[in-house]
Protein backbone atom coordinates (compact mmCIF):
# COMPACT_ATOMS: atom_id res chain seq x y z
CA UNK A 1 0.00 0.00 0.00
CA UNK A 2 1.69 3.27 -1.35
CA UNK A 3 -0.16 6.81 0.07
CA UNK A 4 1.09 9.96 -1.28
CA UNK A 5 0.08 13.70 -0.52
CA UNK A 6 -0.40 15.32 -3.75
CA UNK A 7 -1.84 18.50 -5.22
CA UNK A 8 -4.61 18.94 -7.30
CA UNK A 9 -6.49 21.79 -9.29
CA UNK A 10 -5.00 24.02 -5.98
CA UNK A 11 -6.59 21.51 -3.35
CA UNK A 12 -4.16 19.25 -1.21
CA UNK A 13 -5.38 16.05 -0.62
CA UNK A 14 -3.99 12.27 0.29
CA UNK A 15 -4.15 9.34 -1.82
CA UNK A 16 -3.80 5.47 -2.53
CA UNK A 17 -0.93 4.98 -5.21
CA UNK A 18 -2.19 2.55 -7.94
CA UNK A 19 0.39 0.67 -10.77
CA UNK A 20 2.62 3.46 -10.37
CA UNK A 21 0.27 5.34 -12.39
CA UNK A 22 -2.80 6.59 -11.06
CA UNK A 23 -3.50 8.07 -7.40
CA UNK A 24 -6.83 7.21 -5.68
CA UNK A 25 -8.13 10.41 -4.26
CA UNK A 26 -9.17 9.40 -0.58
CA UNK A 27 -11.86 12.42 -0.14
CA UNK A 28 -13.51 10.23 -3.43
CA UNK A 29 -14.04 6.77 -1.61
CA UNK A 30 -14.20 7.62 2.21
CA UNK A 31 -16.73 9.18 3.98
CA UNK A 32 -15.21 12.06 6.41
CA UNK A 33 -11.60 10.95 4.71
CA UNK A 34 -8.52 12.57 6.33
CA UNK A 35 -7.32 15.62 4.55
CA UNK A 36 -3.78 14.90 5.82
CA UNK A 37 -1.15 12.60 6.14
CA UNK A 38 -1.07 13.41 9.61
CA UNK A 39 -4.24 12.45 10.13
CA UNK A 40 -4.25 9.36 8.03
CA UNK A 41 -1.16 7.77 10.38
CA UNK A 42 -3.43 9.03 13.26
CA UNK A 43 -6.09 6.81 12.39
CA UNK A 44 -4.13 3.62 12.63
CA UNK A 45 -4.82 0.41 12.24
CA UNK A 46 -8.85 0.91 11.90
CA UNK A 47 -8.23 3.47 8.96
CA UNK A 48 -6.00 1.03 7.50
CA UNK A 49 -8.20 -1.76 7.84
CA UNK A 50 -11.53 0.82 6.04
CA UNK A 51 -9.12 1.16 2.92
CA UNK A 52 -7.98 -2.60 2.51
CA UNK A 53 -11.61 -3.19 2.52
CA UNK A 54 -11.98 -0.12 -0.56
CA UNK A 55 -8.86 -1.54 -2.00
CA UNK A 56 -10.83 -5.04 -2.65
CA UNK A 57 -14.10 -3.83 -4.16
CA UNK A 58 -11.88 -1.56 -6.86
CA UNK A 59 -12.39 2.06 -7.41
CA UNK A 60 -14.29 3.94 -9.92
CA UNK A 61 -12.87 6.23 -12.70
CA UNK A 62 -13.80 9.15 -10.93
CA UNK A 63 -12.30 8.83 -8.24
CA UNK A 64 -8.63 7.76 -9.80
CA UNK A 65 -6.64 10.51 -11.17
CA UNK A 66 -3.11 10.16 -13.78
CA UNK A 67 -0.27 11.01 -11.88
CA UNK A 68 0.49 13.06 -14.44
CA UNK A 69 -2.00 15.20 -13.72
CA UNK A 70 -1.37 15.65 -10.38
CA UNK A 71 1.77 17.46 -8.22
CA UNK A 72 3.39 15.06 -5.78
CA UNK A 73 4.05 16.62 -2.31
CA UNK A 74 6.59 15.24 -0.02
CA UNK A 75 4.06 12.78 2.22
CA UNK A 76 4.35 14.81 5.18
CA UNK A 77 4.58 18.38 3.76
CA UNK A 78 4.70 20.12 7.39
CA UNK A 79 6.11 17.52 10.26
CA UNK A 80 5.46 18.92 13.69
CA UNK A 81 8.42 18.16 15.00
CA UNK A 82 12.41 17.93 13.27
CA UNK A 83 13.10 15.21 11.56
CA UNK A 84 15.09 12.83 13.02
CA UNK A 85 18.38 11.36 11.57
CA UNK A 86 20.87 9.16 12.83
CA UNK A 87 24.69 9.77 11.08
CA UNK A 88 27.55 8.13 10.11
CA UNK A 89 25.34 5.37 9.72
CA UNK A 90 27.30 2.38 7.89
CA UNK A 91 31.08 2.22 7.91
CA UNK A 92 31.57 2.85 4.08
CA UNK A 93 29.99 6.57 4.94
CA UNK A 94 32.15 6.68 7.85
CA UNK A 95 35.46 5.93 6.16
CA UNK A 96 34.53 8.87 3.01
CA UNK A 97 34.23 10.79 5.40
CA UNK A 98 37.25 10.87 7.46
CA UNK A 99 39.17 10.47 4.23
CA UNK A 100 37.48 13.71 3.33
CA UNK A 101 39.31 15.08 6.38
CA UNK A 102 42.51 13.32 6.17
CA UNK A 103 41.53 11.18 9.51
CA UNK A 104 41.96 7.84 10.09
CA UNK A 105 38.70 5.93 10.04
CA UNK A 106 37.21 5.51 13.43
CA UNK A 107 33.75 3.50 13.71
CA UNK A 108 31.39 5.51 16.28
CA UNK A 109 31.05 3.66 19.62
CA UNK A 110 27.50 4.67 19.82
CA UNK A 111 24.82 6.04 17.42
CA UNK A 112 25.15 9.74 16.43
CA UNK A 113 22.17 11.81 16.29
CA UNK A 114 20.92 14.88 14.63
CA UNK A 115 17.94 16.69 13.40
CA UNK A 116 16.75 18.38 10.61
CA UNK A 117 14.50 21.47 10.97
CA UNK A 118 11.08 20.99 9.48
CA UNK A 119 11.34 23.80 7.35
CA UNK A 120 13.59 21.75 5.39
CA UNK A 121 11.19 19.16 4.16
CA UNK A 122 10.24 19.77 0.18
CA UNK A 123 8.74 17.56 -2.10
CA UNK A 124 10.42 14.51 -4.20
CA UNK A 125 10.56 16.68 -7.37
CA UNK A 126 11.38 20.00 -5.65
CA UNK A 127 14.35 21.82 -6.79
CA UNK A 128 16.75 21.91 -3.94
CA UNK A 129 17.77 25.47 -3.39
CA UNK A 130 21.89 25.83 -3.72
CA UNK A 131 22.21 28.30 -0.80
CA UNK A 132 25.54 29.09 -2.83
CA UNK A 133 25.74 32.50 -0.78
CA UNK A 134 26.72 30.63 2.66
CA UNK A 135 28.18 26.84 1.25
CA UNK A 136 30.66 26.25 -1.55
CA UNK A 137 30.18 22.47 -0.90
CA UNK A 138 26.58 21.21 -1.11
CA UNK A 139 26.48 17.30 -0.90
CA UNK A 140 23.77 14.52 -1.23
CA UNK A 141 22.89 11.73 0.73
CA UNK A 142 20.09 9.11 0.10
CA UNK A 143 18.52 7.43 3.41
CA UNK A 144 15.69 4.67 4.18
CA UNK A 145 13.23 7.11 6.20
CA UNK A 146 10.99 5.22 8.70
CA UNK A 147 7.99 6.47 9.46
CA UNK A 148 6.22 6.58 13.02
CA UNK A 149 2.97 5.90 13.61
CA UNK A 150 2.46 4.91 17.17
CA UNK A 151 3.75 6.87 20.72
CA UNK A 152 6.40 5.28 22.72
CA UNK A 153 9.55 5.96 24.89
CA UNK A 154 12.12 3.44 25.44
CA UNK A 155 10.89 1.11 23.49
CA UNK A 156 12.72 -2.45 22.97
CA UNK A 157 14.59 -3.27 20.23
CA UNK A 158 12.01 -6.41 19.80
CA UNK A 159 9.31 -4.22 19.39
CA UNK A 160 10.82 -1.25 17.76
CA UNK A 161 9.00 -1.80 14.27
CA UNK A 162 5.35 -2.26 16.11
CA UNK A 163 5.73 1.72 15.92
CA UNK A 164 6.42 2.09 12.38
CA UNK A 165 3.61 2.92 10.11
CA UNK A 166 5.88 2.62 7.09
CA UNK A 167 9.00 3.82 5.13
CA UNK A 168 9.91 6.36 2.82
CA UNK A 169 12.81 8.02 1.51
CA UNK A 170 14.71 11.03 2.17
CA UNK A 171 17.60 12.96 0.56
CA UNK A 172 19.85 14.44 3.53
CA UNK A 173 21.56 17.51 1.77
CA UNK A 174 24.30 18.77 3.45
CA UNK A 175 26.45 21.77 3.58
CA UNK A 176 29.35 19.95 4.52
CA UNK A 177 32.07 23.27 4.67
CA UNK A 178 29.13 24.66 7.27
CA UNK A 179 28.77 21.28 8.94
CA UNK A 180 32.69 21.11 10.04
CA UNK A 181 33.01 24.72 10.43
CA UNK A 182 30.55 24.89 13.52
CA UNK A 183 31.32 21.57 14.93
CA UNK A 184 27.95 20.11 14.74
CA UNK A 185 25.92 19.18 12.44
CA UNK A 186 22.79 21.19 12.88
CA UNK A 187 23.09 24.08 10.59
CA UNK A 188 24.41 22.13 7.92
CA UNK A 189 21.70 19.99 8.07
CA UNK A 190 19.14 22.53 8.31
CA UNK A 191 19.16 24.82 5.52
CA UNK A 192 15.78 25.32 3.74
CA UNK A 193 14.87 22.76 0.98
CA UNK A 194 17.61 20.33 2.15
CA UNK A 195 15.25 17.27 2.83
CA UNK A 196 13.50 16.08 -0.16
CA UNK A 197 11.02 13.81 1.11
CA UNK A 198 8.69 10.60 -0.83
CA UNK A 199 7.41 10.20 -3.61
CA UNK A 200 5.06 7.88 -1.47
CA UNK A 201 4.90 6.36 2.36
CA UNK A 202 4.96 2.05 2.12
CA UNK A 203 3.04 1.09 4.76
CA UNK A 204 4.16 -1.40 6.69
CA UNK A 205 1.66 -4.28 5.88
CA UNK A 206 3.45 -3.99 2.21
CA UNK A 207 6.94 -3.96 3.62
CA UNK A 208 9.52 -6.01 5.41
CA UNK A 209 13.13 -5.30 6.31
CA UNK A 210 14.42 -8.97 5.95
CA UNK A 211 12.98 -8.63 2.45
CA UNK A 212 15.95 -6.55 1.72
CA UNK A 213 15.55 -3.33 -0.88
CA UNK A 214 17.54 -0.97 -2.89
CA UNK A 215 17.47 2.79 -2.47
CA UNK A 216 18.71 4.63 -5.42
CA UNK A 217 19.93 8.75 -5.54
CA UNK A 218 20.19 10.58 -8.86
CA UNK A 219 21.53 13.94 -9.32
CA UNK A 220 19.70 16.01 -12.22
CA UNK A 221 18.79 12.16 -13.64
CA UNK A 222 22.37 10.88 -12.91
CA UNK A 223 22.92 8.18 -10.73
CA UNK A 224 25.20 8.66 -8.11
CA UNK A 225 24.19 6.23 -5.37
CA UNK A 226 23.00 2.83 -5.37
CA UNK A 227 23.01 0.56 -2.03
CA UNK A 228 23.67 -2.90 -1.95
CA UNK A 229 20.64 -5.08 -1.00
CA UNK A 230 19.55 -3.93 3.06
CA UNK A 231 19.31 -7.21 4.93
Amino acid sequence: MKLASFRHMNQIGVGLILDDSCVVDLRRVLPNAPHDMVALIEGGDTLIGTLRQEISKGFSSEAKLPLSSVELLAPIPKPHRNVLCVGRNYKEHVAEGDRAQKKPTELPAYPQFFTKLPATVIGPGSPIPSHADVTAQLDYEVELALVIGKTGRDIKPADALDHVFGVSIINDVSARDLQRRHGQWFKGKSLDGSCPFGPWIVHRSAWQLSQGMRIELRVNGELRQSSARIR
